[in-house]
């Protein structure tokens, strides 16, 4: 478990530097090429875009490209800290009670292992890796690693292997995969770059020596439910602890306001109990999460109509969306924004709505946590 106050970010800067150029950060690094909306009360309290740009990047040149684009510290989450909470984000995992939302690229691998292998260790130490890969794990591939969170984990463009201690898959544009704690490890073995929309919760500690006996158990997935273009894989420990994939359906899957939403995944407690056997992905029936819990979501925004009549709605959550496929508007109080591919947006529990003015589907992939209420919910104020 890491505490804000066991971790500075002139420690973070300072271990950097001396790593020889391995790594390099927002000053210096290319700039995070797509688009990060910050969506929160402007000073009459409407609903306006705050930022749009990713402040916190960090770079190593031809392995990853990383920008943390939202941190919380607290569940239900805060929303009205008005800093850039992106800032804040300074180690590998979540704080303690804790929520990440980063964009992450990687390149086509190393073909040199050994060389892989030293580049990663620099990148543990300097992230205060909890849980040293063993060297069974770098002969199974060198960024093996494992972390106390659970992972919401989507491609958003090109394509990567995941890893397992005993199985891989391919994941392409539009798949998601959920880990529960466990080893695993990105392997692109492709042309050209893949980017990752990652979001983690602080878990507890999972004992691979006392697991749950159902939690190995094979997800129970309804063959006969609607079609999903996507996979989502979820990874679990098999008896003995070791990281295997269970399943690679879509379960549930709900029909609203002429959209489409795939319910990937959802929690109810801080921090993760990886340790519950099932599909979670079942625990709810919308992607609006309960106390202290958080929910993994794609949304398919069919093309509107019309924007007339659009309602902007707001809810008690911290919202991370990023945008997967097609392009879709974001609309404000105060304006209105166009993300496409690559592009993220966090809204901090005010009023939006979305509009597809296209021709084609739009695919959102959204990461929801509970939140305080804000104190323009109870008044005349708009929020």
């Amino acid at each position: 478990m890491l505490n804000a106050a066991d971790f500075s970010l002139a420690d973070f800067r300072e271990q950097i530097n001396t790593m020889k150029g391995a790594c390099i950060m927002s000053s210096q690094v290319t700039p995070w090429p797509y688009k990060r909306y910050v969506v929160g009360p402007n000073a009459e309290g409407k609903s306006c875009v705050l930022e749009d740009k990713a402040a916190n990047v960090v770079e190593q040149p031809g392995h990853m490209h990383r920008a943390d684009l939202w941190h919380t510290a607290e569940m239900p989450a805060d929303n009205t800290i008005s800093k850039d909470r992106s800032m804040d984000s300074i180690a590998r995992e979540p704080v303690d009670h804790g929520t990440l939302f980063r964009g992450l690229k990687f390149w086509p691998e190393d073909p040199d292992k050994q060389k892989a292998i030293e580049t990663t260790k620099k990148t543990h130490k300097m992230l205060k890796q909890k849980y040293m890969p063993t060297d069974e794990d770098l002969e199974r591939h060198p960024t093996m690693h494992r972390t106390d969170t659970i992972d919401y984990i989507t491609c958003v463009d090109g394509e990567i292997w995941l890893m397992t201690d005993l199985d891989e898959f391919l994941m392409k544009a539009g798949d998601t995969v959920i880990i529960t704690g466990l080893n695993h490890a990105w392997s692109n073995r492709s042309s050209g770059p893949a980017l990752l929309s990652v979001c983690m919760v602080q878990a507890d500690p999972l004992n691979l020596d006392n697991l749950n006996p159902k939690v190995s158990d094979i997800l129970r997935c309804d063959e006969n439910g609607q079609k999903w273009d996507y996979k989502r894989y979820v990874v679990r420990p098999n008896p003995k602890g070791k990281s295997y994939t269970v399943s690679d359906k879509i379960t549930n899957i709900v029909e609203e306001d002429g959209n489409t939403r795939a319910i990937l995944w959802s929690t109810v407690e801080i921090p993760v109990d990886n340790n519950i056997p099932g599909d979670r992905a079942l625990g709810t029936k919308n992607h609006v999460p309960q106390p202290n819990g958080s929910v993994s979501h794609s949304l398919k925004l069919w093309p509107d109509a019309s924007d007339t009549g659009k309602t902007l709605d707001r809810t008690d959550i911290l919202d991370c969306c990023v945008c997967i496929e097609g392009e879709v508007w974001l609309m404000t109080e105060t304006g209105e924004v166009l993300l496409q591919k690559g592009d993220s947006a966090i809204i901090r529990g005010v009023k939006h709505a979305w509009s597809n003015r296209s021709e084609a589907p739009c695919l959102l992939n959204c990461f929801s946590i509970n939140a305080r209420p804000l104190p323009c919910a109870n008044s005349t104020t708009n929020c």
